[in-house]
């Protein structure tokens, strides 16, 4: 189950994947995973894990909390 933390809304001029391009250009990259339709990231608030997923919807930026 997935959580929505919170949405915020993108310009127009927005583009996720060219964003998406560019964090895939190095497969050594170890500070976030993104696949073809968003970004996973790991935080340690208070050292404790809170991995999160960043997609696109509507105009937005969607971060959801994901349970593993």
């Amino acid at each position: 189950m997935n959580d929505l933390l919170f949405e915020l809304p993108l310009p127009d001029y927005f583009d996720l994947n060219a964003c998406l391009a560019y964090m895939n250009r190095s497969p050594l990259e170890c500070l976030f995973r993104p696949d073809n339709d968003g970004v996973n990231r790991l935080f340690m608030p208070e050292g404790k894990p809170l991995l999160v997923r960043l997609t696109t919807a509507s105009n937005s930026l969607r971060v959801c909390r994901l349970h593993c």
